[in-house]
């Protein structure tokens, strides 16, 4: 039997499996938590009831750790194959059954795998729902009933999913039971051939009365001190609370403007909890602040290069300048406010050409910008593209309309004209 194939079950127990590293696994703070509660054998739906969990959430961590070989479930192979030698139509609808979309209710379904079971494994005496000494007018009226109850007529048009097939078989097996069983000839070579009836199962005897506790566990002081102590030997438990420590640490030095230092501390709380959505956000919120600043450092440096009496001579100049614009080009995340300063400053350091990028940027990141426009509207023009310009200016004039924009226009069309 494949243990590892099987899903998991509100009887089954597990272990946790020796020599497994758990630190080096991905598991989440839940899987850490639902994991610290294993404690030797444990069966499933205790740990339901210690964690506190939802049974649903408790069976899907468990599933994933026994994927990835953390746990293994403790089972009795004798009491398993017990479990499937053991004779008797199914009391319990099956989950996934319950679950398929259908238009049968649950008792209906039930109902279906019962009498299937009989047409498989019963009698046909089982199928008909009699017992073996039926008289010839009950088998009549069993058949009718069941005849009726399966026919195809009763589910024209509905949804059967699996049933439908279920249905057929049981329909075709009806009517081999009534042949069987109303012929009196047929019937007798047929009880021949069946079994005695199985003799009545020994009760089990019932276990003797557990023991009461030890009285300590009936302290909740002593009991919850005792759970404390357990959790924290527990290395998932620990690395959750190694990166509560650092997240932390990393919203305190992000309200000092303390940047490299929070980037750091974030990024080792990620390396413990990397599921966390607080750190996650965090880490995002620091990342973004990170790229900021770099911009912010990269426009002053642009701006100094550009002031009146920077100290440097033209080919330096040129030199810091196209060096700083690439660095500043190459950053993500900025808005097009920056790229706009960045343009102007270097328009009015007398470099249009490297203003360009930046220009083409904001514009880029909002092409409905007042700022943004005017920023190309002026290159262009030094250019001498008079069309290009008159196109943009029109659309900002549209949108913001000033007599200054109108008289430019009539200037630009008329410098696109003698051109």
């Amino acid at each position: 039997m494949n243990v590892a194939a099987e899903s998991v079950k509100l009887a089954d127990a597990v272990r946790l499996k020796r020599g497994v590293d758990i630190t080096q696994l991905p598991l989440g703070a839940q899987e850490g938590f639902i994991l610290s509660r294993v404690d030797g054998r444990t069966v499933v739906k205790d740990l339901v009831a210690s964690t506190g969990l939802p049974q649903d959430v408790v069976l899907d961590a468990l599933k994933f750790l026994l994927k990835l070989g953390v746990v293994h479930k403790d089972y009795n192979p004798t009491e398993d194959a017990e479990a499937d030698a053991a004779d008797g139509p199914p009391e319990v609808l099956p989950q996934e059954l319950a679950d398929e979309p259908c238009d049968l209710a649950a008792d209906a379904r039930l109902r279906i795998l019962q009498v299937e079971y009989e047409t498989t494994r019963g009698t046909h005496y089982g199928v008909l729902g009699l017992k073996r000494a039926a008289s010839q007018a009950e088998i009549k009226q069993a058949y009718r009933e069941t005849s009726r109850e399966f026919h195809p007529d009763a589910f024209f048009r509905k949804n059967l999913g699996s049933f439908k097939a279920r249905l057929e078989k049981i329909f075709k097996h009806v009517k081999k039971a009534y042949d069987v069983l109303s012929d009196e000839t047929a019937r007798r070579e047929y009880d021949k051939a069946l079994p005695p009836p199985p003799a009545p199962r020994p009760k089990t005897p019932k276990a003797p009365a557990v023991p009461p506790p030890p009285d300590w566990r009936l302290d909740p002081k002593r009991v919850k001190e005792a759970e404390e102590r357990r959790l924290k030997r527990n290395p998932m438990v620990q690395r959750v609370e190694r990166a509560q420590r650092h997240l932390a640490k990393a919203r305190e030095l992000l309200a000092a403007k303390q940047l490299a230092q929070a980037a750091n501390e974030i990024g080792l709380a990620s390396a413990q909890d990397p599921w966390n959505e607080d750190v996650r956000q965090l880490q995002d919120q620091i990342n973004q602040q990170v790229r900021d600043d770099k911009f912010a450092k990269a426009v002053a440096r642009i701006e100094l290069a550009t002031a009146a009496g920077a100290g440097f001579n033209p080919e330096q100049e040129e030199k810091e300048l196209a060096e700083a614009v690439r660095s500043a080009m190459e950053m993500e995340g900025a808005s097009a406010a920056i790229y706009v300063k960045l343009g102007r400053a270097l328009i009015k350091g007398g470099h249009p050409k490297l203003a360009k990028g930046p220009a083409d940027r904001a514009l880029k990141l909002a092409p409905d910008d007042d700022k943004a426009i005017m920023l190309t509207v002026d290159l262009l023009e030094d250019a001498r593209l008079f069309h290009n310009a008159v196109r943009l200016l029109e659309k900002a004039h549209q949108a913001n309309p000033s007599p200054e924009r109108a008289e430019r226009i009539q200037r630009l069309r008329k410098a696109a004209d003698r051109k």
